[in-house]
């Protein structure tokens, strides 16, 4: 498992911080739809999203001819202890949405 200081690099940076709160929100979207949504180029969205695989923070899974990302699982601790800590109004603004998705996990 990472510790803080590995993913609160990505965490005090925008971009990174918005696609993984979008991934934690929207559960499994593509490329285009985080793209779309948080209206951003798809090539920016690109090299986040292979820095966010790269660091073990989400996973890549093909669904036919798209990729699809998700939160790693083993990450859920982590996320929500850093939201708590770090960021709390982020944390009372997720914080039913994250507890659904950790039931989705058990």
């Amino acid at each position: 498992m990472k510790n803080e200081k590995d993913i609160l690099k990505y965490f005090n940076q925008d971009t990174p911080r918005n696609i993984i709160l979008y991934i934690v929100q929207q559960g499994q979207p593509t490329q285009t739809n985080i793209a779309q949504e948080l209206r951003i180029t798809s090539p920016t969205v690109s090299w986040n999203l292979n820095r966010l695989t790269t660091a073990n923070i989400i996973t890549e899974i093909k669904d036919g001819r798209y990729k699809r990302y998700t939160l790693n699982s083993d990450m859920n601790p982590l996320l929500t202890k850093l939201l708590k800590s770090y960021y709390p109004s982020l944390w009372n603004k997720w914080s039913d949405k994250l507890a659904e998705i950790f039931f989705v996990f058990l």
